[in-house]
């Protein structure tokens, strides 16, 4: 059988996917995916390129298992294919998603490393993880600093911060700075 370009590998893997879609559990999508990027690479008559890796990054965001989207994501750089925004934010969703705060620093670096600029998704992804994981200070550093870019924050930070506040003087403190709803202002009160 004839090899197949990037595009028609990014379709194949979708349509894998999609198909076996309901036998598999999130974490095993991932780990579908790894496998059929192994299947691929070793047939060696297929491109697997930029549009094949970013579209299983973008399907394995859907999975809670950060050990199979860093291995696609490792083995996109060995192929030297720089890493998108999309692919970032299918990382974060994948740290997210498996409540991994230390794939979220680490991605958070890396991404700074290739020169780009986190956005308000990446860092409500952070904060949201950070609240969870009771690492109050980095929450509110990663808020102070989409306060002064001027970034949207969402209900989601608003909900983290104040699942991480503690009395009457912190919550005070979420709602002179703008946010918190109605809850977090009957609590001041």
């Amino acid at each position: 059988p004839k090899g197949m370009g990037d595009d028609e590998v990014a379709q194949y893997v979708r349509e894998i996917v999609s198909a076996s879609g309901k036998k598999y559990l999130r974490k095993e999508v991932g780990s579908e995916i790894v496998a059929l990027l192994g299947d691929l690479t070793l047939q060696r008559r297929h491109v697997i390129g930029p549009s094949a890796y970013h579209t299983m990054l973008s399907l394995a965001s859907k999975s809670n298992n950060p050990a199979a989207a860093r291995t696609i994501y490792n083995r996109m750089l060995q192929a030297n294919i720089a890493p998108t925004m999309e692919d970032f934010h299918a990382m974060f969703k994948v740290a997210r998603n498996a409540r991994d705060l230390s794939s979220a620093n680490d991605l958070l670096q890396e991404l700074q490393k290739e020169g780009l600029t986190p956005d308000d998704e990446i860092l409500t992804s952070v904060i949201i993880l950070c609240g969870r994981g009771s690492e109050k200070a980095k929450a509110w550093k990663v808020f102070n600093m989409m306060k002064k870019s001027g970034m949207k924050i969402g209900p989601g930070v608003w909900e983290a911060l104040m699942s991480m506040v503690e009395g009457k003087e912190e919550v005070g403190k979420l709602v002179r700075l703008g946010g918190g709803g109605e809850p977090c202002k009957a609590a001041v009160q």
